[in-house]
């Protein structure tokens, strides 16, 4: 009977389609994808093969059917254990554990070396004159080793159960299925070629279900998305192994949007995309719509990654721009991240292109590169953002106190409370690094109602007041001084330590009054009128606004100390310095000095009529138990 050709036209139709796109869109650096395309390599070969033995007799030598006839049965024979290999890819053991396969392997190599003898055997096959094919005595042997690579894909599922996917699943098994119904109709049946139309496709159902490019794949670039290159480094950062990544952001993607619609920045972004592709051995991830990450499938040297980042520089894509003429400039930050030791998991290298992104570009540059200091930085930062999300629950807060002397009084008349951080996996931060940090994550309210409690607990037991304690300053951030309940949340706390609103002093910084909102201004009024001191911190360090000044309900004003470190040397100084604190006494604002650490400068401030004094000459700051010492000590009548 005239074999029914049909099928095997149908099969390379699917299989070339598939094989196509995986070149052109669905190309991924993973175990199973490389797989997947061999398996559909040898489906091709297989179909192509039957094609010719059905086809070509008649028409050509013996000698080249023969070859025909082998590579068919050599590709058919390879399918099943590509399949076995598979299954196992989606495990994701490590290499070790490939070396248990050997021996499921052993069959179809003595099957390959049956198919390759057979020429001067006949024992699987053999060809007439006429070059019509006919099954050999030993061709059962074939159907053995089928048999025993099924039962090896069996017990590999089974082993592996809980960690392929239910879908991974039932797409292996719908496979050994449809592959085995094909194989049993074509022995039935030797006319009806349905077995490469059937593993085309099972080919194409897997390419649909258990490859799933969509999930890792950036529609856009074609490149690995945030999914795709997590998978990808994901036993990297589990095997502890040293690589490096690069990075390139687009700095002025947002910006360039607005300019020319999604759309269209889009079109030209796929200009970006081929100007990285150009660089070949590099596995390239589109992580967001402005960051880009390449990972050369070797990791190169130090001295191929300045190359490498020298082709990818400002000047090379602007270049590449111009000659597609696509007026457009980028701005670019760029850099390489050592993993694990600058980013030990992905969740860490995605907080460091976070940050990465916060730092601003330098002036007047469009190109940007972080050095490894830079990257150090960052890693320091996102450890220490990670610990401040904590630092209330962690007890790693504590209250430090600077007393501010009173000149009139000749006494310590008050304290500021000074928060200090300290963990085992950073040290003592500075308050000016972790501080920040809290302000752009929002922490900082935490923090704040922290040193609100502490203050109050501390003011409620030791009883300061009658040890001549006037008040206790505490900072406040823009953050806190922008939330609209933050003088009935102060009042609140005071209240339920029953502290008197008069003992508590809130400092604003000179950048929170610039930008004042009219909440601002609503916190502070009802702060004031329930008894608390307004204090203006830093006046001196921004451009500050007279008639924001003038208009908020200020009680002290704390003069920086860059305003008085050069009062003594300079007379610049000296003059910037006078007519301010002749300013605020007009105003009739009280005046306190920060930073005094000589005995000159302490005079000449006394001098011109400073009210308060804070700094090293005076006192630095101590513990709690150290501050009421202080003040009781200030009780005692003095020896004659």
């Amino acid at each position: 009977m005239q074999p029914n050709i049909w099928f095997n036209v149908c099969a390379l139709c699917i299989l070339s389609a598939l094989i196509g796109l995986y070149y052109v869109k669905f190309k991924a650096p993973f175990k199973k994808y490389y797989i997947f395309l061999a398996m559909s390599w040898m489906a091709l070969v297989s179909t192509v093969a039957s094609l010719c033995n059905n086809v070509l007799p008649g028409h050509v030598p013996v000698w080249v059917l023969q070859i025909s006839n082998c590579t068919y049965f050599v590709a058919q024979g390879m399918l099943l254990p590509s399949l076995l290999l598979y299954v196992h890819s989606l495990t994701d053991h490590s290499l070790s554990d490939w070396k248990r396969l050997v021996p499921w392997m052993v069959p179809a190599a003595f099957s390959m070396l049956l198919i390759l003898t057979s020429w001067y055997s006949d024992s699987l096959f053999w060809l007439d004159d006429g070059g019509v094919y006919h099954r050999g005595s030993m061709i059962w042997l074939l159907y053995l080793v089928t048999a025993f690579d099924y039962l090896g894909i069996l017990v590999r599922l089974v082993r592996s159960w809980r960690v392929i996917a239910p879908g991974e699943r039932e797409s292996i098994g719908i496979f050994l299925a449809i592959s085995l119904t094909a194989v049993f109709l074509q022995l039935v049946f030797p006319w009806l070629l349905v077995e490469n139309f059937a593993s085309a496709l099972c080919v194409m159902m897997f390419q649909l279900t258990v490859q799933n490019p969509e999930l890792i794949l950036d529609g856009s670039s074609g490149m690995l998305n945030k999914q795709g290159f997590s998978n990808l480094l994901a036993p990297m950062f589990d095997q502890c192994r040293s690589f490096q990544v690069g990075f390139l952001m687009v700095d002025n993607y947002h910006e360039l949007e607005k300019v020319y619609g999604y759309t269209r920045l889009e079109s030209r972004i796929g200009v970006l995309v081929s100007f990285l592709k150009q660089h070949p051995g590099v596995v390239y991830a589109r992580l967001d719509s402005d960051l880009f990450c390449f990972l050369p499938e070797n990791q190169q040297s130090d001295q191929s990654w300045t190359n490498l980042l020298q082709d990818l520089d400002e000047d090379a894509l602007m270049t590449h721009l111009r000659r597609r003429r696509i007026g457009m400039r980028v701005q670019m930050k760029m850099g390489v991240i050592n993993c694990p030791k600058e980013a030990e998991s992905f969740g860490a290298l995605l907080g460091l292109f976070d940050m990465a992104a916060r730092l601003p570009m330098a002036n007047g540059q469009d190109a940007f590169r972080l050095s490894p200091v830079d990257v150090q930085n960052l890693r320091r930062r996102k450890l220490i953002e990670e610990q401040v999300r904590s630092a209330v629950k962690d007890n790693s807060l504590s209250m430090v106190y600077q007393p501010i002397y009173d000149i009139r009084a000749k006494r310590f008349c008050s304290a500021e409370a000074l928060m200090r951080m300290y963990t085992e996996k950073t040290g003592s931060v500075s308050p000016a690094e972790f501080i920040r940090i809290a302000e752009d994550n929002g922490a900082i309210l935490k923090l704040t109602r922290f040193a609100v409690e502490t203050v109050c607990r501390f003011l409620r037991t030791a009883e300061l007041e009658k040890l001549g304690l006037n008040w206790m300053n505490i900072n406040l951030s823009a953050v806190d001084c922008a939330q609209e309940n933050l003088s009935s949340r102060m009042l609140e706390i005071i209240h339920n330590y029953q502290v008197e609103p008069g003992m508590i002093s809130a400092e604003i910084t000179e950048t929170a009054f610039t930008n004042m909102p009219d909440s601002v201004l609503a916190n502070l009024t009802e702060l004031s009128r329930a008894g608390v001191t307004i204090m203006l911190d830093d006046y001196g360090t921004g451009y500050s606004n007279l008639n924001r000044l003038c208009s908020m309900p200020l009680d002290v004003v704390k003069l920086d100390k860059s305003l008085v470190d050069h009062v003594c040397t300079s007379e610049s100084a000296r003059i910037v310095m006078e007519n301010t604190v002749s300013m605020m006494k007009r105003l009739n604002k009280k005046v306190l000095v920060e930073g005094v650490e000589t005995k000159e400068q302490s005079d000449y401030l006394i001098s011109l009529g400073v009210d308060y004094f804070q700094g090293y000459y005076y006192a630095r700051p101590v513990d709690a138990v150290h501050l009421e010492e202080l003040f009781q000590s200030q009780l005692e009548p003095v020896a004659p």
